[in-house]
């Protein structure tokens, strides 16, 4: 049974910015006033590395994360993230083919 409670409802926006995080993590999660900040080191973390450790770092606090805002990327790959966060979709970045159609994979439990 989860209990529902006022910071389970709220929607936290998240921006994420390259940048050089702490010697020992290559991922770095601050609080702001308006939601959190992300900092991520390229070298050391992926893109898809930092928002999977947000999104689970601010569930691990009780928050669910509302919209990814991508800072100082290419403006196509900042709006695909922001759309999909608002229907709490994940972004994965594959080589090869181009998918042309959409596809959803079930993963039950990831959202409950």
């Amino acid at each position: 049974m989860t209990t529902v409670t006022r910071c389970w409802l709220s929607l936290v926006p998240v921006r994420v910015r390259r940048g050089t995080a702490w010697p020992d993590k290559p991922v770095v999660l601050h609080h702001s006033a308006t939601g959190a900040i992300v900092e991520y080191d390229p070298e050391r973390a992926c893109l898809e590395t930092a928002t999977m450790l947000t999104r689970v770092g601010l569930r691990m606090r009780g928050y669910t994360l509302g919209e990814i805002l991508l800072e100082d990327h290419d403006p196509q790959l900042t709006a695909l993230y922001g759309a999909c966060s608002r229907l709490h979709l994940d972004v994965e970045h594959t080589t090869g083919p181009r998918i042309t159609e959409p596809t959803v994979v079930n993963r039950e439990g990831d959202w409950a």
